[in-house]
């Protein structure tokens, strides 16, 4: 086998006189490493091989392995294997369980897990997170936190490990240290506030956070190829102060479903606005993930560039009634009003940000509908703001009245494809 057989995305292990493993895993900094004895839950050591020491090599992975086997590893290596990254998982599930060590070696901040007995089932760090099950399937991750020897901060709820113990056993539930694996794709729920997506796209972590209503918060980047996909995550819950939250784990496909009931809620909304008896306006503003150029964009800007505002890069934002009497007020001035009232006096159900330049105020005045850009200077009018969506449900229409008996081909000799408006 050839020593490369098996290393993946810069990342190798390999097993030493049967009985030492060594993870090398390339990251922004070097190499980093960790060494684990066959049957020991814990790295015995770890570390990193700076990425001067390995100079301009190639193939990395194989120099930092003959650098640790110089300069750490004191026995001769009779027999060198080069093993699935996979082998991994059997120490990264238990890497938290601290079993097999002698108590008088643990840290003095784990949080201890016990049964109705008493008996310690196992131990986690500090601020670990661990993974509840219960049995209608239902399972999410919670992150624990030592307070004393016999109570810890479990979510946001402090608990005596007898009391969380108990709380178990009626539930029928288990507990048990949250495993790390080498998924390159994961969504969570955090507690039903926040919807987090993590993903591996060359070399780098690339998550998105969204409110609850699954509205885009923010996209990023973490450059930390070392991390498992777990760790990334708690990461991003740390930096944006969410770890008092549940982490509940979604399918791709219920996450993706959620994000197409939000988009069928928006056009529901934007049907109400348009079918209303009353006289009413939307505020729109752009999507997080929209072309950042666009954002807060003049109008004398983005002719420059030949850019014409779409209403598929923006969102609805707020739905309002216009009060009896404001027909007869010019539409200058109407706007105006509008500007200030979203500026200066925002209503408390607004989640918005404050009126600016490159939002659009749609307004409906006797079932006449018009878009406005809010400009540097005043409002500029779009006209055909909403044409692709429009045309989109004409087409529709006249391609299934062609599919009707009436629509025979004396009548209409066009296919239904055909069709063009």
């Amino acid at each position: 086998m050839k020593d490369d057989a098996v290393i993946k995305d810069n990342e190798a292990v390999y097993l030493f006189n049967e009985q030492t493993y060594l993870h090398l895993r390339e990251n922004i900094e070097g190499i980093g490493y960790e060494v684990f004895e066959k049957e020991s839950p814990l790295p015995v050591e770890e570390g990193k091989i700076p990425r001067e020491i390995l100079g301009d090599s190639q193939r990395r992975i194989e120099a930092a392995r003959e650098y640790y086997l110089a300069e750490h590893f004191d026995d001769p290596v009779v027999k060198n294997q080069n093993v699935a990254v996979t082998t991994l998982e059997k120490f990264r599930s238990g890497v938290r369980k601290r079993r097999s060590l002698d108590p008088h070696s643990l840290p003095d901040d784990d949080v201890r897990f016990i049964d109705l007995r008493y008996n310690e089932l196992f131990r986690v760090p500090d601020g670990s997170m661990v993974q509840l099950k219960f049995p209608n399937g239902r399972q999410y991750s919670e992150k624990v936190e030592y307070l004393d020897d016999y109570h810890m901060r479990i979510g946001s709820a402090v608990q005596h490990i007898c009391e969380f113990a108990e709380r178990m056993a009626r539930s029928h539930a288990t507990v048990e240290p949250e495993p790390l694996t080498q998924q390159d794709y994961r969504v969570w729920n955090l507690e039903y506030d926040f919807y987090l997506t993590v993903q591996e796209n060359n070399g780098l972590w690339e998550y998105a956070l969204y409110q609850g209503d699954c509205s885009l918060l923010e996209r990023g980047k973490l450059d930390a190829p070392e991390l498992m996909i777990e760790e990334v995550r708690d990461e991003i819950v740390y930096t944006h102060n969410l770890g008092k939250n549940a982490c509940i784990s979604l399918s791709p496909g219920e996450f993706a479903q959620k994000l197409a009931d939000r988009e069928e809620i928006q056009s529901y909304r934007m049907k109400q606005f348009q079918q209303s008896g009353q006289d009413c306006y939307l505020l729109m503003q752009l999507k997080r993930d929209a072309d950042p150029a666009l954002r807060f964009a003049s109008m004398r800007y983005l002719e420059k560039q030949n850019i014409a505002p779409s209403i598929e890069n923006y969102e609805i934002l707020y739905r309002g009634n216009l009060p009896a009497g404001k027909r007869s007020v010019p539409q200058p001035e109407l706007l105006e009003q509008l500007y200030q009232k979203f500026n200066c006096a925002q209503p408390m159900d607004y989640h918005g940000h404050s009126l600016s330049v490159s939002d659009v105020i749609l307004l409906n005045q006797a079932g006449k509908i018009s878009a406005h850009y809010v400009d540097s200077i005043g409002f500029r009018e779009l006209s055909g703001f909403q044409d692709k969506q429009e045309r989109s449900s004409v087409l529709s229409q006249l391609k299934a009245k062609c599919d009707m008996p009436e629509c025979n081909p004396t009548k209409c000799r066009k296919g239904r494809n055909d069709h063009a408006i």
